[in-house]
């Protein structure tokens, strides 16, 4: 099913309703959209791009496959509805793995890099 364009409102409603998120991009400046889908507890199967690789655990909350080849990207998503059937993946790890990105902590990384860029012209 595609529903169009989703209000951000109801977006953990869709992310939380899915099986898992594919985003075969070959180009993500930060994956937030993969973020969001973790934050709900689904999973999530991407490329190499961006900061997917710091956001997925590979094997984990889901998989970052090495290319955007086609019939890679299906096994990944075979492979994560296979885990799910057996209940091999919690949708509480899952959430718990992105914990780190909360807004406050995103807001005091960048400021401490602000202060280090400022203190090293000074």
């Amino acid at each position: 099913m595609f529903a169009g364009r989703v209000d951000q409102e109801s977006l953990p409603q869709y992310y939380s309703a899915a099986d898992v998120l594919v985003v075969p991009s070959y180009y993500e400046s930060f994956g937030l959209v993969a973020l969001e889908a973790l934050a709900c507890g689904t999973p999530v199967v991407t490329t190499s791009v961006g900061e997917m690789e710091d956001i997925v655990k590979d094997g984990v909350t889901g998989y970052v496959a090495k290319d955007a080849n086609p019939q890679h990207f299906a096994r990944l998503i075979e492979i994560i509805l296979l885990k799910q059937k057996q209940n091999g993946l919690s949708p509480t790890a899952i959430r718990s793995s992105v914990a780190g990105f909360a807004w406050s902590r995103s807001a005091s990384l960048l400021l401490d890099a602000y202060r280090s860029v400022s203190a090293d012209k000074s």
